[in-house]
């Protein structure tokens, strides 16, 4: 079971080191929050998929238990993949958003048009015309979220 709640007072004690900056669990909850009513604004609903393309970043952390929180299925993918293989998972998971790292934006862009369900491109970075910002999307979005009383999943391809 994810806690994200803080009932137990730990909000303000470390989760995670990412570079030079601490990040609490507070940070994480809210950063998680914001995405899932980020990807519900959206029109993502449970059982949805959102595929997950970043390097390990506290966005990476957040997207993932913000998906689940809410019952969006987040699928996780590798940052080596092709465009080919990225328009497999797209198709094949019927993914309505993906969120990516900035510099792998080029491989969404080639396969983009043969993407079957995708609806929504959030890029962690600069967004491009068409694109979403994650930093964007997550500032405007609700911190107030309820979780979902559903187990939550995530899928994973290998390549």
């Amino acid at each position: 079971m994810i806690r994200l709640d803080l009932t137990e007072k730990r909000g303000n004690n470390v989760a995670f080191h990412y570079e030079d900056k601490k990040f609490t669990y507070a940070q994480v909850a809210d950063g998680a929050n914001r995405i899932g009513s980020a990807l519900h604004n959206l029109g993502l609903e449970q059982e949805n998929c959102v595929l997950i393309c970043m390097n390990d970043s506290p966005e990476f952390i957040m997207s993932l238990l913000g998906a689940m929180r809410t019952n969006i299925i987040p699928v996780l993918l590798s940052t080596m993949a092709t465009a080919q293989d990225y328009l497999y998972y797209l198709n094949d998971s019927r993914a309505k958003a993906i969120i990516i790292d900035e510099n792998l934006v080029p491989l969404i862009l080639e396969i983009k048009d043969q993407a079957k369900y995708l609806k929504h491109l959030i890029v962690r970075g600069n967004p491009g015309p068409g694109q979403l910002s994650y930093r964007e999307i997550t500032k405007e979005a609700s911190p107030d979220l309820e979780a979902d009383k559903y187990d939550p999943t995530f899928w994973r391809y290998y390549c």
